[in-house]
């Protein structure tokens, strides 16, 4: 229960619809009666239904925020907070901005030494809202100049294969 309650929304859902009906009912003891109620709801509606659950659980901050500031906000809000790799910038309530945090890292240290041979990060600022088709093009940017070092930071363009 408690691990399911963890969970994103729709990840939780789509766990619990592969379930028998008195499986669910066990996972969903450990979630609070909103939660559990819902979970009912939102699995009442007719299989091949399309939608999207939006989460209020976001991380959000105000225009102006600062980085350290917006990363403060994001520890301290701990469970609470729900989705997390975007972070939504607003002014006074409104959305004005949505920053995709998308980051990989390479270190590949020596064996014996323990000392760093080659060390690598790689980000996305894009719009996709799927990292999935996103992580193999991100390692390949952070490995673009692998062994050598390549002058850091600067703009690698990878493409993406779905």
């Amino acid at each position: 229960g408690n691990v399911l309650a963890r969970l994103p929304t729709e990840l939780r859902t789509a766990v619990l619809s592969q379930l028998e009906p008195k499986q669910q009912e066990e996972f969903e003891k450990g979630l609070s009666p909103e939660a559990h109620d819902f979970m009912h709801w939102t699995r009442s509606f007719p299989e091949g239904t399309v939608a999207r659950v939006l989460s209020q659980a976001v991380w959000r901050v105000e225009l102006g925020t600062t980085l350290g500031g917006a990363l403060a906000l994001l520890k301290a809000g701990g469970d609470s907070i729900e989705v997390a790799p975007n972070l939504y910038v607003t002014s006074e309530g409104n959305l004005v901005g949505v920053m995709a945090l998308r980051e990989v890292a390479v270190l590949i240290r020596d064996k014996k030494s323990g000392e760093p041979l080659y060390e690598a990060r790689a980000t996305n600022d894009g719009g996709s809202p799927s990292i999935n088709s996103l992580l193999g093009a991100m390692y390949e940017a952070a490995l673009k100049d692998f062994p050598a070092s390549g002058a850091n930071p600067r703009r690698v363009t990878t493409p993406i294969t779905p």
